[in-house]
């Protein structure tokens, strides 16, 4: 298990059980990025041990759903199951089954899991990473929201870069309508005298992760130019 999980389990299982002494029965709690809360040792350790076999890194948040008969956990990461073992003569290939998102469903009385569920939910914290996999022309852009120094390759013949910046930003807000996310990938050049700039705005779903659209804004990038 990586440092991430480490750091997630032990945040985990430092928080919920003041939610339970003040009386959390049937709410539902929502934690993406580094927030604390009290957690009961038994739901860490269930969650750890099910992270742990799906080989569980990139942890972004986990939502948890108190019932009076049934808790619901959905953990949002990068999670792997394990490849199959083969017995036979020829094997082929070993696959594990990548997704997002793990459901859990355990029974509130006896912690025992009923079942768990892989799936391909995100939250808004992992949309920045598979936007910017869309496009080879945005590997110069972080994979979360931030601004850093960058060279900008100039289309056309040649090698030639401009000096910039590059912005990675969410451009919707909450309440995300569609269950739909906009992140914008946007440069800052100086050609000369002239300052400008522009870039693309990725679509991303919430329910899926998948690319769902791709547009320009501002000045055409210089990748773009020839």
């Amino acid at each position: 298990m990586n440092d991430g999980m480490h750091r997630f389990a032990a945040v985990l299982t430092a928080g919920l059980g003041a939610c339970l002494v003040a009386g959390c029965g049937a709410s539902h709690i929502r934690f993406t990025g580094a927030h604390a809360f009290i957690t009961p040792a038994w739901l860490a350790k269930t969650v750890h041990r099910e992270a742990t076999l799906l080989s569980a890194r990139d942890l972004h948040g986990i939502e948890i759903t108190f019932g009076k008969q049934r808790d619901v956990v959905e953990i949002f990461g990068d999670f792997r199951t394990p490849a199959p073992t083969c017995t036979t003569s020829y094997c082929p290939v070993p696959i594990g089954l990548h997704a997002t998102s793990v459901r859990l469903v355990i029974a509130t009385r006896t912690h025992r899991v009923l079942s768990v569920n892989l799936g391909q939910r995100i939250t808004h914290a992992q949309a920045p990473g598979i936007a910017r996999h869309s496009s080879p022309f945005l590997r110069i852009f972080r994979s979360v929201p931030g601004r850093i120094a960058c060279s900008i390759p100039r289309g056309g013949m040649g090698s030639v870069h401009l000096r910039g910046r590059c912005t990675t930003e969410f451009v919707s807000a909450p309440p995300y309508r569609r269950r739909e996310i906009r992140i914008g990938f946007i440069e800052r050049w100086r050609e000369g005298h002239r300052v400008d700039h522009g870039g693309w705005i990725v679509t991303v779903g919430l329910d899926d992760g998948r690319v769902l659209g791709v547009h320009l804004t501002g000045g055409v990038p210089p990748q773009l130019w020839m």
